[in-house]
């Protein structure tokens, strides 16, 4: 098996095709054969018969003397084989030999020629229920056909037999010619058939050629070039579909990748940027000690700032690998989300904001505390940062189809409608200038997205301008307890 899959598609596929016309022309050709050799057979039985049938009515139709020329005249017919052999092989004339004999051997009439046809006891034993048979037998190397006809008289046998025969030399030479022709006939076939195989082949295959030599041209830089397409609606026709669909995804992943890597060294940038200035303004001249202390403190405060942002963008690349152990555990509903009120107690009384909360029946969550801990706190922290004074934030929980659905909403400013396909896209900002003047690191959505996502769940963003912005998590009811992500 492993040496046929070295062989090449186009010459497997050739090889296929030759196997398979090899069998096919030889079935026809063995059925040829044999078609035609039972056709000569049987048309050589009737022939024999015919005469033998004519001799037994006028041995009782004419006076005994008179039997000898109508014998003779019955054995020298001519009897040609039938149409089909004649167009394939030409005229062959049956020449008959013919005998009357009784059981104990003795021959009362026969024809022109010295040959002794046999009666064997099977067909004695036949004649005797009043059937004819038909048998082959050699004299000298050459083989001869007859049929053994019972005489009956008033329905009963007479213990005479009429023996009718032929030699079947231009029947075995016929057969022989119309075997030399299907011997050079279909071989020639089946190798033009093998040609034509291998020519269509390899041109049914041009396409394949083509997406490859165009594929094989492509650079990161021309993803966005589309492969040509058959014109025939079949599988080629799809695969050239699905390596562009294959393409988009590529391009618009390498896109991704340039604004996440450009996204990242602007973040960093900044920080970097602080702790350079604020190191060299302290270094400059002689401070006093307070001096140096603010230097420090705001030399503390960006670095935890880049650490925010590496420790998250750490976890975000573990979570979207699925490198992350989830360990599944019970989690109390209303439990979970007072903890993360409570982290969030300031924020919330810093702009007096109400938080309403609505419970359909759901008494648990099931999944790693921690991890859905960082998720909903970034969901409502996004909500509290959006959200005017004196505003309040709804949160909704309700079982839907077999899982947990719970709806965080908030009725700030809305996000627009042609942002929100990237609203989980890492240091995505709403906010074209990118300012950073309400906090965060740029990477919470795309996180809690992730994780979302790492528990089997998914999350949805709808948003009206001016009006509300909800986030529609879900997540499975009961997962396994081994699941592993």
């Amino acid at each position: 098996m492993k040496a046929w899959e070295r062989i090449p598609v186009r010459l497997r596929l050739s090889l296929a095709h030759a196997i398979w016309m090899g069998l096919l022309f030889f079935a026809i050709g063995v059925g040829l054969y044999r078609l035609v050799e039972d056709n000569f057979l049987e048309s050589i039985d009737n022939a024999l018969l015919g005469s033998a049938k004519g001799m037994r009515e006028a041995r009782f139709s004419f006076p005994r003397k008179q039997l000898n020329p109508i014998f003779n005249s019955l054995l020298h017919r001519r009897l040609t084989a039938p149409p089909l052999i004649e167009d394939l092989l030409g005229q062959r004339i049956i020449k008959p030999y013919a005998q009357i004999i009784d059981l104990s051997g003795k021959i009362s009439e026969r024809s022109e020629g010295n040959i002794s046809l046999p009666v064997t006891t099977e067909a004695i034993s036949y004649a005797t229920k009043g059937m004819e048979t038909f048998e082959t037998f050699s004299v000298d190397g050459m083989l001869f056909r007859e049929v053994i006809l019972p005489i009956i008289e008033h329905g009963k046998f007479t213990g005479e037999l009429i023996v009718v025969a032929t030699a079947l030399d231009d029947t075995i030479k016929s057969l022989k010619g119309l075997k030399w022709i299907l011997w050079t006939a279909l071989p020639a076939g089946l190798l033009a058939s093998i040609l034509f195989g291998y020519l269509l082949t390899a041109k049914s295959l041009k396409p394949v050629r083509d997406l490859s030599q165009a594929a094989a041209k492509l650079g990161v830089d021309q993803l966005g070039t589309k492969l040509p397409v058959p014109l025939a609606y079949d599988e080629l026709y799809e695969l050239a579909n699905t390596f562009n669909g294959m393409l988009i995804r590529l391009e618009d992943a390498f896109k991704r990748l340039r604004l996440f890597s450009s996204n990242v060294s602007h973040e960093l940038r900044t920080p970097i940027a602080v702790l350079r200035a604020e190191a060299e303004l302290a270094l400059r001249k002689k401070r006093t000690p307070e001096e140096y202390e603010a230097a420090l403190h705001n030399i503390v405060k960006e670095t935890n700032s880049m650490t925010y942002i590496v420790e998250d963008l750490l976890l975000f690349s573990k979570a979207q690998s699925g490198k992350i152990e989830v360990s599944w555990e019970d989690i109390s509903f209303d439990t979970f989300f007072n903890e993360i009120l409570d982290s969030l107690k300031l924020q919330i009384e810093e702009k007096s904001i109400t938080v309403n909360r609505k419970n359909l029946g759901i008494t648990c969550l099931c999944g790693s505390a921690t991890y859905l801990h960082i998720a909903f706190r970034n969901i409502l922290q996004n909500a509290i940062k959006h959200s005017p004074s004196h505003a309040s934030i709804e949160i909704e929980a309700y079982n839907k189809d077999g899982s947990s659905q719970i709806n965080i909403i908030d009725h700030g400013e809305g996000i627009p409608k042609e942002n929100l396909p990237y609203i989980f896209d890492p240091f995505y900002r709403v906010d074209s200038d990118r300012n950073r003047k309400n906090g965060g690191t740029g990477i919470g959505l795309s996180l809690t997205d992730a994780l979302i996502k790492l528990h089997g769940g998914t999350i949805y963003v709808a948003s009206a301008m001016g009006s509300h912005t909800v986030f529609s998590v879900t997540l499975p009811t009961c997962p396994s307890p081994s699941r592993h992500y």
